[in-house]
């Protein structure tokens, strides 16, 4: 199978293609998702069309939290996506140290603190 190219004029290719492998396993499906131009107007403010934040799960008015990766590259994330990215990392690191409960136990530990402040 031969890879599939989409054209770099085809900013909404939308589906799933397969990724032709080289070991001669079956092809891996690959989502193509909906890419999207935005314009940062004057005052420095991106406009993101609906049905981008619907894809991404974000709320209007939600808080995000951005950062540089590189050149021509913002990253915008929920803080609850951040917190559950650290909670899979940290539990992955503690289930590869033998240590699997200790991120469990952590958390449990600053709810019940939560809970007696409030």
């Amino acid at each position: 199978m031969t890879p599939i190219e989409i054209p770099a004029h085809d900013r909404y290719a939308v589906g799933v293609v397969k990724r032709a492998t080289s070991n001669g396993a079956p092809p891996a499906p690959v989502t193509v998702s909906r890419s999207y131009t935005l314009t940062v107007d004057s005052k420095r403010r991106p406009t993101f069309p609906v049905p981008l934040l619907e894809a991404a799960q974000i709320s209007l008015g939600e808080p995000l939290v951005a950062h540089a990766d590189g050149e021509g590259r913002i990253v915008l994330e929920t803080r609850a996506a951040i917190k559950r990215r650290l909670q899979r990392r940290f539990q992955a690191a503690a289930s590869a140290a033998g240590r699997a409960g200790i991120v469990d136990e952590l958390l449990d530990e600053r709810a019940a603190d939560a809970s007696l402040r409030a």
